[in-house]
């Protein structure tokens, strides 16, 4: 009888340990297929066209998606640097990737009642932070810590019309889901603007000095944290006059 057991015993944990083999190694080709297909958008979006926006090839993208709406680069950390969409909800592309296929990174995608023109006082940008390291992932693992930011405080998000948007961070910090810092884009006035700004700066993990008038447009680069369901990590960038 104890050698039933034994052998029972024996028998679920070469089951469990399969399985758990195989929910590793199917996850990590999920990973890899997400970055092969960014790394393809990537090449398939340039150009050497002068004429084309930002060396961008904004026909190639529509062709693949229509949605697309800009492209957001960082210098530092250099992986990011994606497409953006924005779907007629705030779902759509939480697991659907550019090319419309299901992948667990989904598309960076801005609210969906946002303007697409990132002309709004606050314009939201929605991002996963994948285990990997992919999508939104660094504004969490490399914001955090001050000394980086100090080195590269700046992104560009481009857009089909030709420009160039240049934001510098002003702001990082975890922020609860729902709270006002975490979801707001619609304004009454710019004393309304201004007080999302104070409640962002109380908020903030660390002082930045950057300033933010009610002149300005912002974005929000909102990802979790991955610690606790109800959190948000959140960059803010102020854009910069060209």
């Amino acid at each position: 009888m104890k050698k039933a057991i034994r052998i029972i015993i024996l028998i679920i944990a070469v089951g469990v340990f399969g399985f758990s083999l195989f929910k590793v190694i199917s996850g990590e080709n999920e990973y890899k297929e997400g970055r092969d297909e960014y790394e393809d958008i990537r090449e398939e979006a340039k150009t050497d066209d002068p004429d084309a926006g930002n060396g961008i090839d904004w026909d190639a993208l529509r062709a693949i998606n229509p949605d697309i709406v800009g492209w957001i680069r960082f210098k530092e950390p250099k992986v990011i640097d994606y497409p953006v969409v924005q779907g007629k909800d705030n779902s759509t592309y939480l697991k659907k990737s550019f090319g419309a296929n299901y992948i667990k990174a989904g598309t960076i995608f801005i609210n969906c009642d946002n303007t697409p023109d990132f002309g709004d006082w606050n314009t939201i940008i929605y991002g996963h932070n994948m285990n990997d390291g992919s999508m939104f992932a660094s504004l969490k693992r490399q914001y955090q810590d001050k000394a980086f930011w100090e080195q590269y405080p700046d992104f560009e998000i481009y857009t089909p019309d030709g420009a160039t948007h240049r934001y510098k961070i002003f702001a990082v910090g975890t922020y609860k889901a729902g709270s006002e810092p975490s979801g707001q884009y619609q304004f009454t006035d710019a004393i309304d603007f201004m007080d999302l700004i104070n409640q962002i700066k109380a908020g903030q993990a660390y002082e930045t000095g950057v300033e933010v008038t009610e002149e300005n447009r912002i974005v929000t680069l909102y990802t979790c944290t991955n610690v606790r369901a109800a959190d948000r990590w959140l960059v803010f960038g102020v854009e910069q006059e060209n």
